[in-house]
């Protein structure tokens, strides 16, 4: 079992963590300037890589009007191209007025900076979004000596000496500071940002075992399938894509499925359609087996749940979703004997995907929901 601990707590239990205050307390940070190890300390985080564009390959483009965001609509990005919560922007004096988007050096990776080498990129987040960023800077005459100064709602939170090289160089920090702007320059030459890793890393913790997991969350809900409507003697029956509390069809009653839960195949699916099983008990799997599941929650921190591959045994995936993206993929040994596995997170699971590459994986008995403690006091955990 692998764990990490969120850093939210009730109301009721702050007291419980409180110290004598000498002097203050320092901001606790780790920098680093590896991007894998980066990520896979801070799991579930965006990245910008400003590949939806409107510049044609191999070359560059002139940004207008500055700063920059999901809604900027000029010759380098149109509305929704950019993610949310995130501005680009020049310095409070810049020397020019401009950005420029382009493959510098690289002809595989389009890259943002300033159109002008007095000039730097300047981040900016969303307040309270914000506690984990790192970014790739290059430089078209690199290498060179670099600066990245990243900020909080209290002032300048580090200064890291960095390079600027042609390839590009990864700098990030994380921390419990939420992180307001960046500032990456590189003096005497153009620099550009690439791959902004950004956003609050989802902890969790995984379980392998049923039994520990039941216990740990004693109240979650359960779907086991068994409401399904197989006759006596029918093996499988095809089921539409969705099955949901308040949709009725042949294979479930309206109310029969659990609330707060909907079964579906992944978007643009070969075959629309789902089937319900009889092996040892009632199991929902793809139909065909070429589509994989597909499992949304209106409100669940936990999510566990047993993975059939009786056909064509081999490693399934299992991948986590925020509301924004995977912050977790795990990959099990699944069998005709089933595997179960687990999952518990600090904000919300908003979906789950469970995959066998070249086979078919069917699920049964999903809990999910939240722990005693999460719903007594839900909005401390939010």
């Amino acid at each position: 079992m692998i764990m990490w601990t969120s850093t939210k707590h009730p109301l009721c239990c702050l007291l419980l963590l409180l110290s004598p205050v000498f002097g203050g307390s320092a901001f606790a940070m780790t920098v680093y300037t590896d991007r894998a190890e980066f990520v896979a300390a801070n799991p579930g985080l965006l990245t910008e890589d400003f590949e939806t564009n409107n510049v044609t390959p191999t070359s560059t483009s002139v940004c207008t009007n500055p700063p920059m965001d999901s809604t900027t609509d000029n010759a380098c990005f149109n509305p929704g191209q950019l993610l949310p919560g995130v501005t680009y922007d020049l310095p409070d004096t810049p020397i020019g007025d401009k950005m420029a988007l382009g493959r510098p050096d690289d002809p595989l990776s389009y890259r943002l900076g300033a159109n002008s080498n007095g000039d730097y990129a300047v981040i900016r987040f969303a307040a309270g979004d914000v506690t984990a960023a790192g970014l790739e800077l290059s430089c078209s005459f690199g290498p060179k000596n670099a600066i990245a100064r990243f900020y909080g709602t209290n002032g300048l939170i580090t200064e890291e000496a960095t390079t600027c090289s042609g390839s590009g160089t990864f700098i990030g920090i994380s921390g419990d500071e939420y992180i307001v702007r960046i500032e990456a320059e590189a003096p005497g030459t153009f620099e550009y940002l690439d791959n902004l890793t950004f956003g609050k890393p989802t902890s969790f913790t995984t379980f392998d075992n049923r039994d520990t997991f039941t216990t740990t969350y004693p109240v979650l809900a359960l779907e086991d399938f068994e409401s399904g409507n197989l006759a006596e003697g029918e093996l499988s029956k095809a089921c539409p894509s969705s099955l949901a509390v308040a949709l009725n069809n042949d294979c479930f009653a309206q109310g029969d499925i659990q609330p707060g839960v909907e079964f579906r195949l992944q978007d643009n699916p070969g075959f629309d359609m789902l089937i319900l099983a009889e092996e040892s008990s009632k199991v929902l799997g793809p139909f065909p087996s070429t589509d994989y599941l597909y499992v949304r929650f209106s409100d669940a921190l936990a999510v566990g749940l047993d993975v059939y591959c009786p056909m064509n045994p081999g490693q399934a995936s299992v991948r986590f979703y925020n509301a924004k993206t995977v912050f977790a993929e795990l990959t099990i040994d699944c069998s005709e004997a089933g595997t179960f596995i687990g999952l518990a997170a600090s904000e919300r699971i908003e979906h789950i995907e469970v995959e066998l590459p070249d086979g078919a994986e069917l699920i049964d008995n999903v809990l999910f929901g939240r722990a005693l403690m999460q719903i007594m006091f839900k909005d401390d955990f939010e």
